[in-house]
């Protein structure tokens, strides 16, 4: 299968994306200025460059006089720098979604989309990566806890002795007692 490759907008002549979700520097050369004042010039061949992040990859690119400047160069997601290379720039209200693979990494063109911020929410429900309830990393209740605190509240209970009974915050109890959190239970 072939791998086209576009610029990527805003470091043309610098940087390209393919459709497969790989970035890669092209070949240029790199202004530097030494501790001694000298500036120096090398050629750089071009290369595949290494993402990081785990669960949605980055790149960090650079302009072509950045760093001589010593500053930071911007990081980028790359789903959005294949999006935004092969389908045009994001549309006002829209972010990068992955599906129908729920993979994060999988920054193929095929598996991307502009879509709403609700539609992206959605897909993750669809896809069982929605971090809420017992699966959100700093959760305090139980789905038991909060149907057994929905239950106290219609016989009457306050707030203050739910949160005391269930031993949380109030705004924790009371935001999943009236459905602000815990919304899906």
């Amino acid at each position: 299968m072939p791998e086209p490759w576009k610029d990527v907008r805003g470091y043309e002549d610098l940087y390209q994306v393919s459709s497969l979700g790989r970035v890669r520097s092209l070949p240029h050369s790199v202004r530097t200025i030494g501790g001694d004042g000298l500036e120096t010039v090398r050629k750089s061949p071009g290369r595949v460059l290494s993402v990081r992040g785990k669960d949605r990859p980055w790149v960090q690119l650079w302009k072509s006089n950045e760093r001589s400047q010593r500053s930071m160069g911007k990081n980028h997601r790359v789903c959005r720098l294949v999006l935004e290379a092969f389908v045009g720039p994001c549309p006002f209200g829209m972010e990068s979604c992955h599906f129908p693979d729920r993979d994060t990494t999988n920054n193929r063109l095929e598996n991307l989309r502009w879509d709403t911020r609700r539609a992206n929410a959605m897909d993750r429900d669809r896809h069982g990566t929605m971090f809420r309830g017992e699966k959100h990393p700093s959760h305090v209740l139980t789905k038991e806890i909060v149907l057994e605190a929905r239950r106290l509240r219609k016989q009457g209970w306050t707030f203050k002795s739910l949160q005391e009974r269930c031993g949380c915050g109030f705004s924790t109890i009371y935001k999943a007692v009236v459905g602000i959190t815990w919304s899906h239970v």
